[in-house]
């Protein structure tokens, strides 16, 4: 009978949260961090003026709706290389692949671009 995983997975949210003791993040000898001194009163701080720049607005719930999922699978390799290529240019999996996916449809003699 095989015993299976003996430890558990421990998810980023949990360790931000501050739900893991230190000692499973840093070892049995991890000292507990004692609790923060009550903030000291100070002078009043005046804050200069915020200039908020404009938000675009969001896209409406039925442009949302009529987009398409489509799943496919990738080789280890290949997923590591698109991960690293995400997070090196500061874009996501989707703007990247939609884009690459684009790019080969406008390659393409049999599929024209569809207007928007």
């Amino acid at each position: 009978m095989s015993q299976g995983n003996r430890f558990g997975s421990l998810s980023a949210g949990m360790i931000v949260r501050g739900s893991v003791p230190p000692q499973v993040l840093f070892g049995p000898g991890a000292a507990i961090p004692a609790a923060a001194p009550p903030p000291v009163a100070s002078a009043p701080v005046v804050v200069a003026p915020v200039v908020v720049a404009a938000v675009p607005p969001a896209k409406p719930a039925a442009v949302a709706a009529m987009r398409k999922t489509v799943t496919f699978r990738v080789e280890p390799a290949q997923h590591l290389r698109l991960r690293v290529a995400c997070a090196v240019q500061g874009r996501s999996a989707q703007a990247v692949l939609v884009e690459a996916l684009t790019d080969y449809l406008d390659g393409l003699a049999c599929c024209e671009a569809a207007s928007p």
